[in-house]
């Protein structure tokens, strides 16, 4: 994602990948996947 501000304005840059692998790999444990099997996208 890329925002566009003012200058001197101050941005957050957040970094949500661990949180979406998490879900990724709760979802899989739910549908009975072991974690030989790779989670595709």
């Amino acid at each position: 994602m890329l925002r566009v501000a003012k200058p001197g304005t101050k941005i957050m840059i957040a970094d949500e990948t661990t949180d979406f692998i998490q879900q990724q790999y709760k979802k899989a444990c739910s549908r009975g996947i072991t974690s030989k099997t790779p989670i595709s996208t």
